[in-house]
């Protein structure tokens, strides 16, 4: 999943907000990488860093894909297990997110995917389609808490040449790109009416930045759903 999971664990913290639990303006820290070899260790050491409000941790993660503030959202929640367990009561299935992103981005390099297949941290096309749609329509959170997340994915300046292929020039998009050097996702939603509402990408590069052969017959590998 790369950067794509940071949607779903922004929308289990919502989720959060909209049972009380916490809110948009409670302060919580970064939580910032430390050194370590790759494959040292199950999780990757991190330590807590600069105290921001929520908000602004949902900004950074979605807007610039912002590793630290994705990790402080993470921990707040419960880990991924948490974010798993909104997956499963929001009826999405396909979905495993297992380590936090400080641990995904030092060991992304672990399997080369065009020999083994990583099911961890792993998403179908489907279900991320899934997970699109049902906060487009606001399905499992507040009206206040869709369209804060929904217009904080409108900002994104990350991935911004990505997957807008058959859309009118004017469309808007909310995306989040997963931008890692072996595996390359992104995640988008449009209501463009001369293209498919949400779309999902990805492009298996091989440890060595070689692109895997695509058998399809397309232009790219994008899965239309």
């Amino acid at each position: 999943m790369a950067s794509t999971s940071k949607i779903a664990i922004a929308a289990t913290f919502l989720e959060g907000v909209d049972r009380g639990r916490w809110t948009l303006d409670d302060a919580f820290p970064k939580m910032v990488s430390m050194p370590s070899k790759k494959f040292s260790s199950a999780a990757a050491p991190v330590k807590p860093g600069q105290l921001l409000p929520a908000r602004e941790l949902i900004e950074q993660a979605l807007i610039h894909s912002n590793n630290e503030a994705t990790d402080g959202l993470l921990a707040v929640v419960g880990g991924p297990r948490a974010v798993n367990d909104w997956a499963r009561r929001a009826g999405i299935q396909g979905f495993s997110l297992d380590r936090n992103i400080a641990t995904l981005v030092r060991d992304e390099t672990e399997y080369d995917p065009s020999l083994y297949i990583d099911p961890r941290d792993s998403t179908t096309p489907l279900a991320m389609v899934q997970l699109l749609k049902g906060l487009h329509e606001g399905r499992w959170l507040s009206a206040s808490s869709r369209n804060f997340l929904i217009g904080t994915m409108e900002k994104c300046v990350t991935g911004k040449n990505r997957i807008k292929a058959r859309c009118r020039p004017k469309c808007w998009w909310r995306t989040r790109p997963g931008p890692c050097s072996i595996l390359r996702a992104m995640s988008a939603s449009s209501p463009c009416p001369t293209a498919i509402r949400s779309r999902w990408r990805s492009m298996s590069r091989g440890r060595h930045g070689q692109g895997i052969p695509d058998r399809s017959n397309r232009p790219d590998r994008t899965r239309d759903l």
